[in-house]
């Protein structure tokens, strides 16, 4: 039967091989002593005396307790208490100074790059774990003086390239008034261009009348001494109808509002002129048929007749207005 084991600290009983009292904790070890006195033709007794070990600040690790199997080892395991302990202390020793020299370098490494990005570094020894907890603070209240002179230069960098563009924009835009001239100097040569382009239109359209009173001159020298009366009215209906046509046409013209200083001014005139010459060179026929039709038989008043051509005719018997629109009309430029 084992020897019953009691915590000198508290005196509680203990557990077979424990390190440590369950009831205050104390640390426990085992001593073997030899009870003489024992009876003949037995071996020693061992009997286990339960000794309380100081206590240290330090805790102590449970494979650091010795455990006495036999009457043989008490010296070794003594040896071995005290070689697990004098171990830890060192492990402790050697961590705080890990940690004092890491703090140390922290610090003198930190003066010269933690002021550069406004952050400061704490070191935290943790002394139950023998390790060192590093902690980064970071300050935006401290700004980097490099970085703000920099930012300062990049402003007022940025502020002269603006006055740059300003000014340089200032120089290049051109000042209100040659904006406004500018632009009325475009609008007018629009103007003008638009109305170039509808002089044109009747410029062109002269040939085609010109043909067609060609045409009016021919049927009345034909058919004005016919005796079939409303052949004849026919006719002088037709010229008549030409001749308001045309003089529409000359009224359109005219009604054209020219552009202040434009360069058609000389050439709008004389496209007006030779409307008015192909009017007249028409209404001479035109008078000549209203005379012929009112006559049923016209052979007895050629004369008559004939007097409003005759007028408008020049000494080489040619209509005076024809020869003077063929003689206009290709000295227009347009």
């Amino acid at each position: 039967m084992p020897t019953p084991k009691f915590c000198t600290q508290c005196g509680a009983p203990l557990e077979p091989d424990s390190a440590f009292c369950t009831r205050c904790g104390a640390p426990v070890t085992e001593q073997t002593e030899v009870v003489e006195g024992a009876p003949a033709g037995e071996s020693p007794v061992s009997k286990t005396v339960l000794r309380q070990l100081p206590q240290t600040d330090a805790p102590v690790a449970e494979t650091d307790t010795l455990h006495q199997d036999s009457p043989d080892q008490p010296v070794a395991q003594a040896k071995g208490t005290h070689h697990g302990r004098g171990i830890l202390i060192g492990c402790l020793c050697a961590a705080a100074i890990a940690a004092v020299a890491i703090f140390a370098f922290t610090n003198l490494n930190g003066q010269g790059q933690g002021d550069s990005n406004g952050a400061t570094t704490v070191s935290q020894q943790d002394s139950s774990q023998g390790g060192k907890r590093t902690v980064v603070l970071q300050d935006n209240s401290v700004s980097n003086p490099s970085q703000d002179a920099n930012s300062d230069s990049s402003t007022d960098s940025g502020s002269q390239s603006n006055a740059s563009s300003d000014a340089s924009s200032s120089s290049s835009s051109p000042a209100p008034s040659t904006t406004s001239s500018t632009s009325s100097q475009s609008s007018a040569a629009q103007a003008d261009q638009a109305f170039h382009d509808t002089l044109v239109d009747y410029y062109k359209a002269l040939p085609r009348y010109s043909d067609r009173i060609k045409s009016v001159a021919s049927t009345f020298n034909t058919n004005f001494m016919s005796d079939n009366l409303s052949l004849r009215q026919s006719n002088s209906q037709d010229a008549s109808s030409l001749l308001s046509e045309l003089q529409q046409q000359r009224d359109g013209l005219a009604g054209l509002s020219v552009p202040s200083g434009s360069s058609w001014a000389t050439q709008y005139q004389q496209t007006l002129q030779c409307y008015d010459y192909n009017i007249a060179r028409l209404g001479c026929i035109v008078k000549a048929w209203s005379i012929d039709v009112s006559y049923s038989n016209p052979s007895g008043h050629k004369d008559e007749i004939l007097s409003p051509i005759k007028a408008d005719n020049a000494s080489n018997g040619h209509n005076i207005n024809k020869q003077r629109y063929e003689s206009l009309y290709p000295q227009i430029n347009l």
